[in-house]
């Protein structure tokens, strides 16, 4: 009697835990500041006030770009030879069977996408956002290009005064960009705060993956029906 009281605790404690993460909410900050080559990015997953807390960071500089280059470099080369090596083993009616497979599903897909859309909305909309703040330094070494995308930018940060969010957003336009650099200048700092519950996720999603096109999509991928054969 004694163990089957202890269990029941236990799963009455496992329901409680369980039941408060999807309910309490989690506070989410995100930093990410761009100064010429140099990226850093800064994510904070609080909950319970603060109690349980985590951070990651990531910094990228010139050199992690320059290393980051020739890790791409080499496995576009390898790619490269598998893919030569699986089109030498592979035939066109093959390929032509794969996408046959998938044609029927077609309108299951569009249907799904719209099914997205909607996901998409309700999980925005579900975000409780307290702080958003962008400052941005932008130009082109042609100075018009630079006035025409500063007026393009003015314009929707106007639109977002609009929003029921009090967003702090400055954009500054850089006219002095030399005419011998190719690239943009693009100096970038974003921070923002906002709660989200895991529950007005986990909700959104089960719609989700029930809908009809969802379902069947599922299951040809499930049952075979639908092949996708690397080229």
């Amino acid at each position: 009697m004694a163990l089957t009281e202890l269990i029941l605790i236990i799963l009455l404690l496992f329901a409680a835990l369980t039941l408060c993460i999807l309910i309490i909410p989690f506070s989410v900050s995100f930093n990410f500041t761009k100064k010429d080559c140099h990226t850093k990015s800064e994510l904070e997953v609080g909950w319970l006030m603060g109690l349980v807390n985590k951070k990651f960071n990531n910094e990228a500089g010139k050199v992690d770009k320059e290393a980051e280059k020739e890790k791409t470099a080499e496995k576009e080369k390898t790619a490269e030879k598998e893919k030569t090596a699986e089109k030498e083993k592979s035939g066109i009616i093959e390929q032509f069977d794969s996408l046959y497979s998938a044609a029927g599903y077609i309108p299951d897909f569009f249907e799904l996408f719209y099914y997205f859309l909607k996901f998409t909305r309700d999980i925005v909309f579900s975000l409780k956002i307290k702080k958003i703040k962008l400052r941005a330094v932008v130009g082109f070494p042609e100075p018009g290009y630079t006035g025409i995308l500063a007026g393009c930018l003015y314009f929707f940060r106007g639109l977002s005064y609009a929003a029921p969010v009090n967003y702090d957003i400055s954009i500054e336009p850089d006219f002095n960009v030399p005419y011998n650099k190719d690239e943009v200048k693009l100096d970038v700092f974003f921070k923002t705060a906002f709660e989200i519950r895991i529950i007005n996720f986990v909700i959104p999603l089960l719609k989700f993956i029930l809908k009809k096109p969802a379902r069947r999509i599922m299951w040809a991928f499930i049952t075979g029906k639908i092949k996708f054969k690397r080229k």
